[in-house]
């Protein structure tokens, strides 16, 4: 027997990362929003190298500039500190679903270069 997951059971985004322009050594957060979360995890990559820079509760990056903020289990809030040049590109907030969810945010970056 082939148990499958009625489409409504799975996790959805309850709106788009919108994209963001920040000014060099400002702080900025980027928002991603899940519903219905259940047991899947969320992570936050730079797409830009493919770095992953968390993965649900838990900070991968040893970069201390970037930090995790979560208010409940919908909304989980990616903080990037003293914001450089380097971190001008696309973030995405990915669900480990199967098939996998994700969708992508630009953060665009002003000032000295």
């Amino acid at each position: 027997m082939c148990l499958v997951e009625d489409a409504s059971s799975l996790p959805r985004f309850l709106e788009p990362i919108p994209n963001k322009t920040v000014v060099v050594g400002r702080d900025v957060i980027l928002p991603c929003s899940v519903d219905n979360l259940k047991g899947y995890k969320v992570a936050w990559i730079f797409v830009e190298t493919q770095t992953i820079l968390t993965i649900h509760h838990t900070i991968i990056s040893k970069n201390p500039r970037f930090s995790l903020a979560r208010n409940d289990h919908k909304h989980w809030y990616l903080r990037i500190t003293n914001v450089k040049p380097s971190d001008r590109g696309y973030y995405m907030c990915q669900v480990n679903s199967d098939p996998m969810m994700s969708q992508k945010g630009l953060l665009e970056v002003q000032g000295e270069y």
